[in-house]
């Protein structure tokens, strides 16, 4: 987690982004999940908020667990890019 966002983009770990992005849009299209941002400490406090987070942010609006990954340079953004073209590319397939 103490990446910075030029490794998390480097041939190594872009895919990683990429495998990411293909689950959590299958998750988008099956439940509905909102995946057009990331949640903040302050939403992730209620249990009912729905939407993505990172274990850190999780961490911090519940008080729980010691994690803090994937850290604060991971690049989110085109984390959610990638999602919207995944589920994109799913619902043509259908």
């Amino acid at each position: 987690h103490d990446q910075t966002e030029g490794q998390w983009l480097d041939e190594h770990s872009r895919p990683t982004i990429k495998n990411a992005a293909l689950v959590v849009a299958f998750w988008h299209l099956k439940y509905g999940i909102p995946v057009d941002r990331f949640l903040t400490a302050d939403e992730v406090a209620d249990p009912r908020a729905r939407g993505l987070t990172d274990h850190n942010t999780v961490r911090e609006g519940r008080n729980i667990g010691t994690h803090t990954d994937p850290g604060l340079f991971y690049p989110r953004q085109v984390l959610l890019a990638d999602i919207k073209e995944a589920a994109t590319t799913r619902r043509t397939r259908k």
